[in-house]
């Protein structure tokens, strides 16, 4: 029996924009004449309507018995500012495509950047079987899981607070595993965080990575710092950000009011670790960096780091989305994927 859905049309997309059909049409088809609000809004309005545009494709979704598989998946992220960003993300292109087609999908990626909206002519023609999501936003995570099937990859929350399945790093266990190994041998450090402060609607491992930190240095009895080294982290402002957090890290030192930082983003780390060895402190003697290490590839001398395993994280991705895809029962919701521990000359 055929389910009857509401077909949407660009008059209803129109009307819930607030613009004319038109305005909405031109959008759509990429014509550059209307002002970026106005493009953000219909994109958006679009995507929340479930609009689909092409006929064939509105076909399929009335039934979703008659769907056709495209074999394409999709992975979502942000779009990277940094070149550093711009490598890691392109390094993760290319081992999603790779892992994707082990499995028999074709890959396609999607950068997300929140100030421009979500665009993505290939969820409105139902041309994506599932999504990988490796972005914390959750204007996307919430168009998306009501679209196809999804996974959440990377982000630190529950199946249970997205409403689709979860895979990412164990960094609590990693951390654990770390400040376990330094309690055994110097129960004495005292411990800070170095984390950046942003604004609540965003998912970030960040925040989670330091609420791990804490967690685990609170378990195993060390002192932590009352001196809060939060700050705020902007593009424009990373240096002379970094530079101020260095030096007021470097006089904690001199005075022994800090021995170990837990760092929630390697983009601290160079920084951070060459102004320290240029004022002549000893790493890690004098003072010991525990960096989370979202790339998977930043080795630092004089450092205990806690290293993402991208390979099974992205391979585990796939594996739980092309069980969704094939309406296979999903009886985990929620994957931990083990991290890996870099131990450089400690």
């Amino acid at each position: 029996m055929r389910v009857a859905t509401k077909k949407i049309t660009i008059r209803d997309v129109a009307r819930e924009a607030g613009v004319s059909v038109t305005t909405v049409s031109g959008v759509l088809n990429g014509i550059n004449e209307f002002s970026a609000n106005t493009v953000k809004k219909v994109w958006e309005t679009a995507h929340s309507l479930n609009y689909v545009p092409n006929q064939q494709a509105r076909k399929l979704r009335q039934d979703e018995r008659e769907r056709l598989k495209t074999n394409i998946i999709m992975r979502i992220n942000y779009a990277g500012n940094y070149s550093q960003e711009v490598i890691f993300r392109d390094q993760r292109i290319a081992m999603f495509d790779y892992l994707a087609q082990e499995k028999g999908f074709f890959g396609t990626n999607y950068s997300y950047d929140s100030n421009a909206g979500f665009r993505c002519p290939l969820l409105l023609d139902n041309l994506v079987d599932g999504v990988v999501l490796g972005l914390p936003h959750r204007e996307v995570i919430n168009v998306v899981r009501e679209k196809l099937p999804a996974v959440l990859m990377d982000v630190g929350v529950s199946s249970d607070e997205v409403g689709i399945p979860v895979v990412r790093m164990d960094t609590l266990e990693g951390i654990s595993r770390v400040l376990r190994k330094i309690r055994e041998k110097e129960p004495e450090r005292i411990f800070g965080f170095l984390h950046s402060d942003c604004d609540g609607s965003i998912l970030r491992n960040e925040d989670i990575f330091l609420k791990h930190f804490k967690q685990a240095a609170a378990e195993y009895g060390f002192r932590e710092t009352k001196v809060d080294l939060s700050f705020p982290f902007t593009p424009e402002t990373h240096r002379q950000v970094m530079l101020e957090a260095s030096e007021r890290i470097y006089r904690m030192i001199v005075k022994n009011e800090i021995s170990a930082i837990g760092l929630t983003n390697t983009s601290y780390l160079a920084m951070l670790h060459q102004y320290l060895t240029d004022k002549g402190v000893r790493l890690p003697e004098d003072f010991l960096i525990i960096p989370i290490d979202h790339s998977g590839d930043a080795t630092v001398p004089g450092c205990l780091t806690v290293s993402y395993d991208w390979v099974k994280l992205i391979g585990t991705s796939i594996e739980v989305l092309k069980k969704l895809i094939d309406r296979e029962k999903v009886v985990c919701m929620d994957y931990l994927i083990q991290a890996q521990i870099t131990e450089m000359d400690y």
